[in-house]
């Protein structure tokens, strides 16, 4: 059995939270990314030409390539404690705010951006944005 830590479903586009360091902190400037994101990989062109800083980053939790089935083929994301780490890398950019809309609808609706915890290299640890599949759908498929 799986321990989900505490999840945060994304706000809808133009919505405060969007853009309001104050409710999710540094993590508004900060995104983790595992699949289809990283640079090099066949969604890397949306975060390309974006001010900001890459570098490699791990959570911890459990990872499918396939998204369990749920996501067309996809790699999915679910957080545990329990889980391996998962090895993927940080984009730190200013614009985060700005490109998390466009993200959102990349990403569909099998999947919530949440903020995880993410180790760097260095050991430090720092909040950041990470799309997460949708914890009700892998339910539904275990029902």
């Amino acid at each position: 059995m799986w321990t989900f830590r505490s999840l945060s479903f994304s706000p809808m586009p133009g919505e405060e939270e969007q853009t309001n360091p104050g409710i999710y902190g540094e993590a508004i400037n900060r995104l983790f990314v595992y699949g289809t994101l990283r640079p090099g990989e066949s969604a890397s062109s949306l975060l390309e030409g974006i001010e900001g800083d890459w570098e490699r980053g791990r959570v911890q939790g459990f990872v499918d390539p396939r998204g369990w089935g749920l996501t067309g083929g996809y790699p999915a994301l679910i957080l545990s404690e329990e889980g391996e780490g998962i090895d993927g890398m940080l984009f730190t950019s200013p614009s985060m705010p700005r490109i998390l809309p466009q993200l959102d609808a990349y990403e569909g609706e099998e999947y919530i951006r949440s903020v995880a915890w993410v180790e760097r290299d260095t050991g430090e640890r720092v909040r950041a944005w990470v799309y997460l599949l949708r914890p009700d759908l892998l339910s539904l498929r275990n029902g």
